[in-house]
């Protein structure tokens, strides 16, 4: 087959980082149209000089015997369709960028082109080109190709590069890269996913942003009296304040005002004085981490013309893993409610202005500390269920743990979950030597049991107990050092794993060569270019470009972006093959769901959420936990579990 490479430069009005490139394409032309066959030269149409493009390439574009590839073709492909009004099939597109991140190398093509070493790089001036014609400038005045002749001629020859380095890109990345069928089929239910978007509750957003900007409002004037400043917002007027009171501090921002209120407790100012100091930083650290920007990020993101928003998710966005990432919603980095009833919260939030008002002060001083903590909850439930339809959100459980005692080969904690599925009481039970039954969710044991195999799978110890809550449970250095040897004596098929994977890939990288552990293939590869790679059950492969072992410190060490390395370990192995797993685990579900006809929305991780039919919703979720809970031909002998609910609103169960 022909292979046509593109690249456009475009002009919108839109604010791409503002509102996304769903959103950006609606309003997008088309300024330039670089374009090669196969290994011809580029060239590149002056749309906006008047050009016009060829005919022979807008039949190409649908022509199904001509495979058309980009740098994020999602972008391209929703340009050229609305510009140049024609519909095209997604499945006759390959993305080079997500061949890039399937190969373990970064989504920016400027930056996969230097960890390459290419010959040829993108050129530096893109940036300054894109602002002077792609978009209005700060008045909103457009440059047009013609005032300035010079930086268009350079735009030119950027537009021209751009393919140029695509293609070589790709053409290592084919020598280099095996990539599975059942991913390409992943390719084009991702890219329908992010095109059909989630609903937005808009009415609802604007309320939170309303109340928030009040509160944000009152907040301002109250630090405004209290430290007699006329301009509460101004960071030298506010350390002016701090400097007169004795007390000089140079940075205001979130992050490190909890250190500032720190040294001002240990500070021997007069009580009276410390006391103010420290509630203006309080309120300062308020409006610092106010959630009014993400519902008000929310609300320009989501498309006016009916409500929905898209392109929240990218593919291979983790780079060692291929998990997914978060964009402008952020999905995957949704916090977790603190208030157990987000349904009643939330619809006291759906109340006439003056009812909000009279119950807000009652929710602030018995269940919250600020407002902001009742929007933060209330994040997930502005992603609604369109008319007639439901939200089924269903999630895997326990897969990290599930998926690791199947790849070491950790018999016993099978059985559990072949069985009672109450890990964190099998755990406990095997850590300190008491029957299982005698374990249940109040049992200190148990709390013991759960936080140690949320921490410790990775060949983590006393920091990864702490991080994950072990100070927390009133435990002592001592007795934390004590529960991580009783977890590793309780998982030696485990503890034994984190060795066997880190031998086996200095192995390979030391002589050349392939080393099998358990159900993996571990193996050095120098086709396209060097990189150590693990084949996980799912036929996919880890890569770990430019793998080497580092002469001084003896570890793995691996070129994670540009010159810049990264080192590895057993347990850091582990964490990528187990969470790598688990991300197969879920693109298998939605290769199934999407084939039953689930209207998939979204996914976090381990979660998938779908609209269905609201009158036999119920059937719908039955349907979906039963694809969950039904492995994989490369995973039959693994036990899965899944759970879920259908409500209107998204929200943690």
């Amino acid at each position: 087959m022909r292979v046509l490479s593109i690249d456009l430069e475009t002009f919108s009005p839109v604010e791409i980082e503002e509102k996304g490139a769903y959103e950006y394409a609606k309003h997008a032309e088309i300024l330039l149209f670089a374009y090669a066959y196969d290994d011809d030269p580029v060239e590149v149409i002056r749309v906006a000089e008047g050009e016009k493009i060829p005919g022979e390439i807008l039949a190409d574009l649908r022509n199904p015997e001509v495979t058309k590839t980009a740098w994020n073709v999602s972008f391209e492909y929703n340009v050229i369709e609305r510009a140049l009004k024609i519909s095209m099939d997604y499945s006759q597109w390959e993305d080079t960028m997500l061949l890039a991140g399937a190969c373990g190398l970064p989504l920016a093509l400027d930056a996969a082109g230097q960890t390459l070493g290419l010959p040829i790089q993108k050129l530096a001036s893109g940036t300054r080109l894109i602002n002077t014609f792609s978009k209005p400038d700060g008045k909103g005045k457009r440059t047009f190709w013609h005032e300035k002749p010079a930086e268009w001629e350079e735009f030119v020859a950027y537009n021209k590069r751009d393919v140029e380095v695509e293609r070589e890109i790709r053409r290592i990345l084919k020598q280099a890269c095996d990539i599975p069928e059942t991913e390409r089929k992943l390719m084009k239910i991702d890219f329908e996913i992010n095109q059909r978007g989630a609903l937005v509750d808009i009415p609802f957003v604007e309320r939170m942003i309303k109340i928030l900007r009040t509160t944000e409002e009152d907040y301002i004037g109250y630090l405004g009296a209290l430290l007699e400043v006329k301009n509460p917002r101004s960071v030298a007027q506010l350390a002016e304040v701090f400097r007169k009171n004795g007390f000089p501090v140079e940075t205001f921002n979130a992050n490190e005002i909890p250190e500032v209120k720190k040294r001002l407790l240990e500070s021997d100012l007069p009580e009276e004085t410390k006391n103010l100091l420290l509630h203006a930083l309080e309120i300062r650290e308020y409006l610092a981490k106010s959630s009014v920007k993400k519902y008000i990020a929310l609300q320009k993101s989501t498309s006016p013309e009916d409500g929905r928003i898209r392109g929240i998710l990218q593919m291979y966005g983790a780079p060692r893993t291929g998990r997914w990432a978060g964009r402008r919603f952020q999905p995957q980095n949704l916090p977790r409610p603190e208030y157990p009833d987000t349904e009643t919260l939330r619809t006291i939030f759906t109340y006439p202005d003056e009812k909000v008002a009279a119950i807000l002060p009652i929710l602030t001083e018995t269940k919250y500390l600020e407002i902001n903590q009742i929007a933060s909850d209330l994040i997930r439930t502005t992603i609604v269920a369109p008319e007639g339809k439901m939200l089924a959100v269903a999630d895997f459980s326990s897969i990290e743990s599930r998926v690791l005692a199947w790849i070491a080969g950790e018999g016993w904690k099978l059985d559990v979950f072949r069985t009672t599925g109450k890990i964190y009481e099998a755990v406990a039970a095997q850590m300190f030597g008491v029957p299982a039954e005698s374990i249940d969710k109040s049992s200190p044991l148990r709390q013991k049991g759960k936080v140690a195999e949320l921490a410790l799978g990775y060949q983590g110890g006393l920091g990864a107990l702490t991080r994950m809550g072990g100070s927390a449970l009133g435990l002592s250095e001592s007795e934390m050092i004590e529960i991580v040897q009783k977890w590793r004596n309780a998982n030696p098929e485990i503890v034994n794993f984190w060795k066997d994977i880190e031998d086996a890939a200095k192995k390979a990288i030391a002589e050349k060569t392939a080393v099998t552990v358990k159900k993996l293939l571990v193996y050095y590869d120098e086709k396209g270019f060097p990189a150590m790679k693990i084949k996980l059950p799912s036929g996919r492969s880890l890569v770990y470009p430019f793998a080497k072992i580092d002469e001084s410190t003896g570890q793995i060490v691996f070129r994670r972006k540009k010159e810049d390395t990264e080192a590895t370990y057993g347990g850091k192995l582990t964490e990528n093959i187990v969470q790598a797993t688990a991300r197969d685990l879920l693109a298998h579900a939605l290769i199934q769901l999407s084939g039953l006809g689930f209207q998939i929305i979204f996914h976090v991780h381990d979660e998938i959420v779908a609209e269905v039919d609201a009158e036999n919703a119920e059937e719908w979720l039955q349907n979906m936990l039963q694809v969950m809970k039904t492995p994989p031909s490369w995973a039959q002998d693994l036990p899965l579990g899944a759970e879920g609910f259908v409500s209107k609103f998204y929200k943690k169960d």
